[in-house]
């Protein structure tokens, strides 16, 4: 699924609506961010944690648009932002996927 970047969209908008499961974002909702918003929370996902410079190397967009954007994903929970030594790290923070039921506990829902 690739969508192509809103040039008129503004950072707000595109972090505005999400479904809010237990006070974080989905993986749905990372799908509709704007690309170079979508491809920061995707490095994270698979990366861990990270500083402003990794990112900005990871993503290859100028720093100055890395911080603004990083920023407003911190502050749409999509990004959990720690201060470890000074430089600021951050970390993708989705919601947890409910479990699955067991098949046997599906199985006995049918039965009774």
């Amino acid at each position: 699924m690739n969508q192509s970047h809103d040039p008129n969209l503004t950072v707000a908008e595109a972090t505005r609506c999400y479904s809010d499961v237990d006070g974080a974002p989905t993986m749905a909702d990372v799908m509709r961010l704007p690309e170079p918003m979508r491809a920061l929370v995707l490095w994270l996902l698979r990366h861990g944690e990270a500083g402003l410079p990794e990112l900005t190397a990871a993503v290859r967009i100028e720093e100055g648009l890395c911080r603004e954007l990083v920023e407003a994903l911190a502050g749409r929970s999509f990004l959990h932002g720690t201060a470890c030594g000074g430089a600021p790290r951050y970390r993708a923070r989705l919601a947890h996927r409910r479990p699955r039921a067991q098949t046997s506990d599906i199985s006995e829902r049918l039965k009774g």
